[in-house]
């Protein structure tokens, strides 16, 4: 954990920051400072300067409306050039920045009594709010966007940074969804009003992973909020926060975070959509209200501090790593420690797994012959080479029309490469034998690198290493752009045409990437070959057998998270790959050339429900095994159970489902902006079923709601749990009853058949009981039986002497 403890300097700021007592507190009945008819409908963006100025924006007429110095009456607007604009912020030398991304795709300056505009940083979506801070930076909240990008406004370059936020939609801590207001203190640490997430995300000075000082992902409970739209910090670092969807405004103290406006149902204080606040000097608060169309003023009553001392507030958090590929930021004895990777001078956007782009292009230019390569820098200037003509064009900030910037000593160029100093590299070895070095804003070019044929591909890395990609030669060869050597070094093929690893067939388009990695389209291969950082073998990672066919691909350039976007010239398309696989699946029919793709639709469909078949089938195959079990006693008991309890168990589960649906209901819609658990129908049911097998923390619904929440938790408890419960157990014991009663002796063959075949294999003995009634019934009286053995012996008696008899009889 590390203890940042924020310290108030005597830098001025253009906004006010009153000091409030813990006992502070504001008349709850508003007055109308501004109505419609001064600034129109759906307003959105309020600022107030330390002299008391009201800016507001009028959205419907494109003005920006001014009241100065306390004045009631409006004073001045301005007016021409934005169009339907969301936010502004005023500096302390009174000039104006306003969001105009509607009309010119920008954030315009308008200087102090100027009645004209200059763009000061171009943006591709809209700004919900804006803010410079001290050090003259100017941030903007791109709300579709999801993230925040900063830009320094005493920079004459057009890069912007993106400082919170990754692009995509998302509520872990590096992630924003649909961020709105924001907030940069004298410290330089970033809060956004996470609007979606509906929470409050401090970013310190630096970092890319945000912590969460309020909200649902809080991780201490403080408030909750929902659809908070716009924030402001008070002298102490105490948080003011405009929680638009409870439509109310949420306070921080000594003592935590409090509502003070917008508490109770009164018609006075009732705001409607709230969506950004302002202090003027003295600490009273003036609300923008989009539904009423109206400028809310709310007084302050009572500021009295009981102590002359000061409140300092702590901010306590978790020093997070982060680590991308353009920054690393880490934790180490409390110190933070800021290692920027190198800049590079080509775009590298982040995108997120459903990006798409429209499919119908438009034409940027038309008037070069026999165009081969472009390039984009990070200001957005879009360099393309024209072969035919031996020049370079070029297309500045957002211009429709070209300039020439080099014409001369060309000769049908192929490639070319622009660093971050704005030198322009040329291959100019098709007829030269040479790349050359145009630097910036010169006349006359440089060799930087002697060739004997063509470079198709032309790359410099971080390392200021350039790479020529040699199409005739089958390699790709280097020098480092500092070197008075005209040595080159091969990094990859052999010279020769070839299929193996360490082998290229016409390369064309190379990349390498931060890591120094080199990624080669294998033009006469089919496939794209990546060379680790100094090894000279090769690895496909697409084409030619792998996951995706290509034919003939010219061109390669890789994403921000080094995703691969590759032109695949053969196949006139481009191929994108994502986070699970490439953009376009499957392979190409062989007999159509390419035209026509495998439609696996069907065959997935198909799969689906021959696997759904299979596996009914195994469960009623594995159930009639029941069936020979039904002369056990037991099996014999539960069949006959069910059997009893059929129609029963059918109305309850009737009334059981009517009663889980009406309570599925009441729980979403009384805590689906406060529970996570309540926020889909599935979640609130899975939640009602862990609440039946009591795994539910009941703390949580009396949080969300202190009388509603633990009151709708007993009386589920009592129907469902003690009600509905009781009556299942109840048909179950009803019905074994029953099934008991009717038992039959034959239910005894299986047990003694088992019996019989267990001791007849060794695996069952017989007992003790078995072997006192096997004695017993072997078991005989001697005095009994011997009438029968004394008959027994006359009669043997009587036999022998009737043998003797004919025997004596024979011989006389």
């Amino acid at each position: 954990m590390k203890n940042i403890k924020i310290f108030f300097d005597t830098l001025a700021v253009s906004y006010n920051q009153p000091k409030f007592c813990s006992n502070v507190s504001w008349n709850q009945n508003a007055t109308i400072f501004a109505n419609s008819s001064t600034i129109g409908t759906t307003p959105y963006s309020i600022f107030i300067n330390t002299d008391n100025t009201v800016y507001a924006l009028n959205r419907i007429h494109n003005q920006i409306q001014i009241w100065l110095n306390d004045s009631i009456n409006l004073t001045r607007t301005i007016s021409g050039g934005f169009s339907n604009s969301w936010s502004l912020f005023v500096t302390t030398n009174g000039d104006i920045y306003v969001d105009n991304t509607n009309a010119s795709g920008s954030v315009d300056k308008w200087a102090l009594n100027s009645n004209s505009s200059v763009p000061v940083m171009y943006v591709s979506s809209a700004c919900y709010s804006l803010f410079v801070d001290i050090n003259d930076t100017l941030y903007c909240s791109m709300m579709v966007l999801h993230k925040i990008i900063a830009k320094s406004l005493n920079s004459v370059s057009n890069m912007t940074t993106i400082v919170a936020g990754t692009g995509c939609p998302g509520s872990i801590s590096n992630m924003l969804y649909n961020p709105r207001g924001i907030f940069v203190n004298t410290n330089l640490d970033l809060y956004i009003a996470d609007y979606t997430n509906n929470r409050i995300q401090l970013y310190q000075s630096g970092q890319l992973s945000g912590t969460t000082v309020t909200g649902v992902t809080s991780s201490t409970t403080t408030i909750t909020l929902y659809q908070p739209t716009g924030i402001v910090l008070d002298a102490d670092n105490y948080l003011f926060i405009v929680d638009r969807g409870y439509q109310r405004i949420v306070g921080e103290g000594p003592n935590g975070f409090r509502c003070i406006i917008g508490c109770s149902g009164s018609s006075l204080n009732q705001l409607n959509s709230p969506q950004a606040m302002a202090f003027d000097s003295t600490g009273n608060i003036f609300v923008i209200d989009s539904s009423t169309n109206q400028i809310v003023k709310f007084d302050l009553l009572t500021n009295f501090c009981d102590e002359v001392t000061t409140t300092e507030k702590t901010i306590t958090v978790t020093m997070n790593n982060v680590t991308s590929a353009s920054n690393i930021i880490t934790s180490q004895s409390n110190n933070l420690i800021i290692n920027s990777s190198k800049i590079v001078s080509y775009n590298q956007p982040k995108f997120c797994q459903n990006t798409s782009w429209e499919q119908n292009s438009t034409t940027f230019a038309s008037n070069s012959t026999s165009p081969y390569s472009i390039f984009i820098n990070t200001n957005n200037i879009v360099y393309v080479v024209d072969r035919i003509n031996n020049r370079i064009q070029a297309w500045f900030n957002g211009s429709i029309n070209p300039t020439t910037i080099i014409s001369t000593n060309l000769s049908n160029p192929f490639a070319f490469f622009v660093t971050t100093t704005g030198d322009i590299y040329i291959d100019n070895g098709g007829s030269n034998g040479r790349v050359d070095k145009w630097a910036l804003n010169s006349n006359i070019s440089v060799p930087a690198m002697y060739i004997s044929k063509a470079c198709y591909g032309l790359f410099i890395d971080i390392n200021d290493t350039l790479y020529c990609s040699m199409n005739s030669l089958h390699q790709v060869v280097t020098k480092s752009i500092h070197s008075v050597s005209n040595t080159l070094t091969l990094v990859a093929g052999t010279g020769c045409s070839g299929s193996a690893s360490n082998m290229l067939y016409n390369p064309h388009g190379i990349f390498v990437d931060i890591n120094l990695n080199l990624y080669v389209a294998d033009y006469g291969n089919n496939r794209i070959q990546f060379y680790q950082s100094g090894q000279l073998s090769g690895i496909t990672i697409t084409g030619n057998g792998s996951s995706i066919t290509l034919f003939q691909p010219t061109g390669i350039v890789l994403d921000a998270d080094n995703y691969l976007f590759i032109v695949d010239s053969g196949n006139n398309r481009i191929i994108g790959e994502g986070p699970n696989e490439c953009q376009r699946i499957g392979e190409l029919f062989e007999e159509t050339n390419g035209y026509v793709y495998i439609n696996l639709q069907l065959a997935s469909y198909i799969n689906d429900i021959l696997t759904f078949l299979f596996a009914f089938c195994c469960f009623f195959g594995t159930i009639k095994f029941v069936r020979l079990c039904r002369f056990n006693q037991r099996m014999n008991l539960f069949i006959h159970t069910l059997q009893y309890a059929g129609k029963e168990l059918i109305s309850f589960a009737m009334m059981f489902s009517i009663v889980f649906m009406s309570f599925i209901c009441l729980f979403y819609l009384l805590f689906v902006s406060q529970l996570d658990e309540c926020s889909s129908l599935l979640k609130t049911s899975q939640m009602l079923f862990e609440m039946s097998l009591m795994k539910f923390d009941a703390h949580e619904l009396s949080g969300a709601a202190p009388f509603l929440g633990p009151f709708c938790f007993s009386l589920y408890i009592i129907l469902v749990v003690f009600v509905c419960m009781s009556m299942f157990i109840t048909i179950i014991n009803d019905s074994f009853r029953r099934a008991r009663e009717n038992v039959n002796d034959k239910q005894e063959i299986f047990s003694y058949m088992l019996n019989k075949f267990q001791r007849w294999i060794g695996l069952k003995q017989t007992n003790e009981e078995e072997r006192d009634a096997l004695m017993r019934s072997e078991h005989f009286n001697p005095i009994e039986r011997f009438p029968k053995k004394i008959d027994e012996l006359i009669d043997a008696i009587t036999r022998v002497r009737i043998i003797v008899l004919i025997i004596h009889a024979y011989c006389c």
